[in-house]
């Protein structure tokens, strides 16, 4: 994979997590991803990727999206809950791809999690004006250093962690960590705006030409 491709594909990751609040139908949710600064030093990949990322959602559906470059770069992650389906979308200049699946199906990946588990406990905070409930993350391996993550259960966006490796957690990831490719990121959500959005938000744009989930990664 060339370094183009790499970078949209670790961006695609960033977005395949979703989030929206019981009393709130439909808004946009803001977030900051932070990079490990060790990892910083030695891959000059994490200098190319965004600090901050939004999510549209609204009845369940959410869209996560990327835009740069006056229009001329779009990533996004569309979940639509009135199709069952997945969408990956990437538009680089005049490139313009999408690849589908299913709800229940494989999606795209991330580096392996290999023995680890979730325990919950009774501690909470607040994230972006959610009640955040805490998750100690460990590992069988002792050189893993283990971490929490939070989540809320005030949520209406349909199977919010299809995607991703923290699918035995019930509810929104509201700070949480993943790995792709060697490269580790924090995320945490930091404003909820209400608005109305319109229900075309969660189609594929006109004019994005169909590919295998395989050659959108190669």
């Amino acid at each position: 994979m060339n370094l183009k491709k790499s970078t949209y594909f670790l961006i695609l990751i960033i977005l395949l997590f979703g989030c929206g609040r019981k009393g709130v139908n439909e808004g946009v949710i803001k977030y900051d991803i932070e990079f490990n600064a060790q990892e910083r030093k030695t891959n000059s990949v994490i200098d190319l990727l965004p600090t901050e990322m939004e999510q549209v959602f609204k009845n369940g559906s959410s869209k996560s999206k990327i835009e740069g470059f006056m229009g001329m770069f779009l990533t996004a992650l569309i979940s639509n809950t009135h199709t069952k389906t997945n969408s990956y979308v990437f538009k680089v200049l005049t490139d313009k791809n999408y690849c589908q699946t299913k709800f229940g199906e494989k999606t795209l990946g991330f580096d392996p999690m290999p023995g680890m588990h979730l325990k919950k406990t009774f501690e909470s905070k607040e994230i972006a004006g959610y009640k955040a409930k805490k998750v100690i993350v460990s590992f069988d391996d002792p050189q893993i250093q283990s971490f929490d993550v939070y989540y809320t259960t005030e949520i209406e966006i349909e199977n919010p962690n299809w995607s991703n490796p923290y699918t035995e957690i019930n509810g929104v990831l509201l700070e949480f960590r993943i790995k792709m490719k060697g490269i580790t990121m924090k995320i945490k959500a930091k404003e909820v705006v209400k608005k109305e959005i319109a229900d075309s938000e969660f189609d594929i744009p006109t004019g994005f030409n169909k590919v295998t989930p395989i050659k959108l990664d190669s």
